[in-house]
This record gives structure tokens, sequence and C-alpha cells, in this order.
């Protein structure tokens, strides 16, 4: 036990209690009568959870690869968000420029409407007027006319 409390150790680990001492020493002594041993339960230490220098180290590898993944999800949601902003933004330049063709299109459209509809109205009095003209020399004099000659 004084050889692990001496033993030099890395400047992230911890310094070992006594009693985490005492557990690494049984556990290595008889491994297989540490779990049903009641030495340790006594003392006040579960022996299902005890840690060792080598389990810190993981944890803390284990925590830093969280620690770095939910980092890579931040961004990775911030540029997906900013890309379908732009996105979003591209569409909507798209959709007013349609817009605003359709809206020219469809001002054309009724200017020739309106074009024809004067040439037409314009033709039908024309039409109107020749049509009286015809009328007008193609009836027989009136019988109130002939009776007065």
């Amino acid at each position: 036990m004084v050889a692990k409390k001496a033993a030099p150790r890395n400047e992230d680990e911890p310094d070992l209690t006594d009693l985490q001492i005492v557990q690494l020493v049984l556990s290595e002594k008889s491994p297989s009568t540490t779990c049903n041993s009641t030495f340790l339960p006594r003392l006040g230490v579960a022996t299902s959870s005890r840690k060792s220098p080598v389990s810190a180290t993981r944890i803390r590898e284990l925590q830093q690869r969280l620690a770095d993944q939910e980092q890579n999800s931040i961004q990775a949601a911030e540029t997906y968000h900013s890309e379908m902003q732009a996105r979003l933004q591209e569409q909507d330049q798209k959709f007013e420029e349609i817009r605003k063709k359709q809206e020219e299109e469809l001002e054309a459209v009724k200017k020739a409407q309106e074009e024809k509809t004067l040439a037409y109205e314009k033709r039908q009095r024309e039409m109107d007027v020749v049509l009286n003209l015809l009328l007008r020399t193609s009836q027989p004099p009136s019988m109130s006319e002939s009776q007065g000659n």
C-alpha cells in the first residue's frame, strides 16, 4: 500500500485516498473475493462503484469527445440554418421576379384586349353608319312623300 501511495501519477489524475488504495490492493490480491468480501461495504465503499485511475482517464476522454461532438453538432446546426436561410432568400427573390414578370404580362394582355375592344367598337360604329346609309338609300320613298306630289 505504501508503494501505491508513493507511485508517480500524471498531473491530471487526482491523488488517491487511503480507502481507494486499500480497494486497489484488495482487488489486485484477490479479484474474485473482492466482490464477495464484506470488508469494503462495512467501510462504506460499494465495490461496484469503485473507480481506477485508468477509468477516470477514460471518462475524461469520453467527456471530451462528447463535448467535441456537441460543439460539432452546434456548428452543423448553425451551418444548416444559414444555408437554409440563403436558399429561402434565393427562392423569395425568384418568386418575386416571377410575380413581377406575370404582372407585366397580364398588363400587356389587358392593354392588347382594350385596344382590340376599341378597334371593334370603332369598326362597329363605321358598320352602323354604312348600314344606315344603305338602308336609307335602298328604301322606297315613303307613301306620305308620294301622296304629297
